[in-house]
């Protein structure tokens, strides 16, 4: 098992996009201004294992920590709901930012794409989280009786990797990243 800590933040582009998709376009500085509070409240962690349970996959958690859970509590009990629903939403976005840091990380350490994401249900929960708890060292999650994982912006998922990408988002000539290993890798070399 391997843990990194992760650096999340969101472009200002990325911020403008998720304002938009949660409905929050015409209150910009409200949500800029809860970002710049999550921000500082998160406390990124990936915990992962390659090849396990099975060859070619990749075992892992990814957790905000509990600061976006305390930072909604506090919200919803000031009554703030509009804020806590900016704090959870935000959330999923950098949670989404984490998931593309992670397939980076994968192709530097091993040369390999991950093109699936498969996300535990309640069943495989029940049974893997424990099997998890006994295996690594330390585990950032827990779950509650109803399977839901615990801090709330955490995640955990099986990763399908493979020898060549076939995510469309690696597409250089769509892309905004000019220094992406995956753009090296594929030699397209576009000037953005």
């Amino acid at each position: 098992m391997k843990l990194k800590r992760l650096y999340l933040r969101l472009t200002s582009d990325e911020i403008v996009h998720a304002a938009n998709r949660y409905h929050f376009g015409d209150q910009m500085i409200f949500f800029q201004k809860v970002y710049e509070r999550v921000v500082k409240c998160i406390n990124p962690v990936l915990y992962y294992e390659y090849d396990y349970p099975e060859k070619n996959q990749v075992t892992a958690i990814i957790s905000l920590g509990n600061g976006p859970d305390q930072m909604m509590e506090n919200c919803q009990e000031r009554e703030n709901f509009l804020e806590a629903y900016a704090v959870e939403c935000l959330g999923l976005e950098l949670l989404s930012c984490s998931y593309e840091q992670f397939k980076e990380l994968i192709h530097r350490e091993r040369r390999q794409f991950m093109n699936a994401m498969q996300f535990w249900d309640a069943d495989e929960l029940a049974i893997m989280l424990p099997l998890l708890q006994k295996r690594w060292d330390e585990v950032p999650v827990s779950m509650n009786e109803a399977y839901a994982l615990l801090p709330s912006k955490s995640v955990i998922f099986y990763g399908i990797l493979e020898e060549f990408s076939r995510c469309t988002q690696h597409l250089c000539s769509h892309c905004r990243h000019k220094n992406c290993v995956f753009r090296t890798t594929t030699g397209d070399n576009y000037d953005i």
